[in-house]
């Protein structure tokens, strides 16, 4: 007799992203055949999309176009190369789908899994493909700090465009799987999740301390990361517009400059334009994969080597000072 359990989203996120999911203590003792959790995925009246992912990557004409290929078909390489024979769809999105890429710039991958239910060796299997990815991505960003997202077929009929927007989608390169897939959005569920996202994530930056070891580029890049996110979902919360994170933080200016200060914005952009990352740390992360291949430590190998190097003391003050104001603005806001 096969034991059944509702398994989320943020459990098969944890269970293919984390150097040591919880999951993993327990879960895998035993032979489960999981239901997808479809709390999120209720059916709604609003118009569908049929997304076809791009085999190349846009703009071609950019300087960028061949380093982003390049990734590109490394990245098709570890899928394929694994012999996956799951029904999932792994794609590119973001700056290196669209070629706005910076230094700053992270390596943006989603998957989408296409059955009904999964099992203990396709969660396996998964693991080990995203494992390797993330190694990958991870050793050209060696600052990033994020795992890839989760998609599951039941939640594109109801679609959360607070986790990805459609324009984002439409843009995404295919690197694995069917080129196309049906999504229906919900527009209200996705601006009552993005209050909620947003609300978290100023008291995420309210709460953050100015202090020596978060003056490190790898808290510093979390930081800015969350600032940036931060008109993103105030656009979405509050207006139920869903863009693409350029063009929602200027429409977020456009319409909030009146209410509070953009200079945490302005500060956050010109970081993410000037950003540099020392050797060493290039170095220290590479160090610290090389002579521990057995356990997994892919991530604590990126906040380990992102603490050997800093902002100036100055720059990362004001920083988190002007970002503290932002979000408590923002929070006034949504609670107002």
């Amino acid at each position: 007799m096969i034991n059944h359990k509702n398994l989320t989203v943020e459990d098969i996120t944890n269970i293919l992203n984390s150097d040591f999911p919880v999951s993993l203590l327990f879960k895998y003792r035993y032979k489960f055949q999981y239901y997808l959790n479809t709390e999120n995925g209720a059916s709604c009246s609003q118009d569908s999309y049929t997304i076809n992912f791009l085999d190349c990557p846009d703009n071609p004409h950019l300087d960028c176009f061949n380093e982003r290929l390049n990734i590109i078909h490394s990245l098709r390489k570890i899928i394929t190369n694994s012999n996956l024979s799951e029904e999932v769809i792994f794609f590119l999105h973001g700056s290196y789908a669209t070629g706005s890429i910076t230094k700053f710039s992270d390596i943006d991958l989603g998957v989408i899994i296409l059955s009904d239910q999964v099992s203990n060796s396709m969660l396996l299997k998964l693991r080990k493909v995203v494992r390797m990815l993330l190694s990958y991505i991870y050793s050209i960003d060696v600052l990033m700090h994020h795992g890839i997202q989760v998609f599951i077929k039941q939640n594109l009929d109801g679609f959360d465009q607070s986790m990805l927007p459609i324009e984002a989608l439409k843009n995404s390169v295919l690197l694995y799987g069917p080129n196309s897939i049906k999504v229906t959005p919900d527009d209200m569920f996705s601006a009552n999740e993005a209050k909620r996202k947003l609300i978290m994530q100023c008291e995420a930056v309210i709460s953050f301390r100015d202090n020596k070891i978060n003056h490190s580029l790898y808290k510093m890049k979390c930081l800015i990361s969350v600032v940036l996110l931060i008109p993103v979902l105030l656009l979405e919360a509050n207006d139920n517009e869903f863009l693409y994170k350029g063009t929602a933080i200027n429409r977020a200016r456009k319409l909030y400059s009146g209410r509070i200060s953009f200079k945490a914005i302005d500060l956050a952009s010109e970081l993410r334009n000037d950003w540099f990352i020392p050797e060493k740390v290039r170095l220290v992360r590479n160090l610290i994969t090389s002579i521990n291949p057995i356990i997994p430590c892919i991530q604590n190998a990126q906040r380990i080597s992102g603490v050997m190097a800093y902002l100036p003391k100055a720059q990362a003050k004001e920083f988190i000072s002007e970002a503290k104001n932002y979000a408590y603005s923002v929070r006034s806001i949504c609670n107002g």
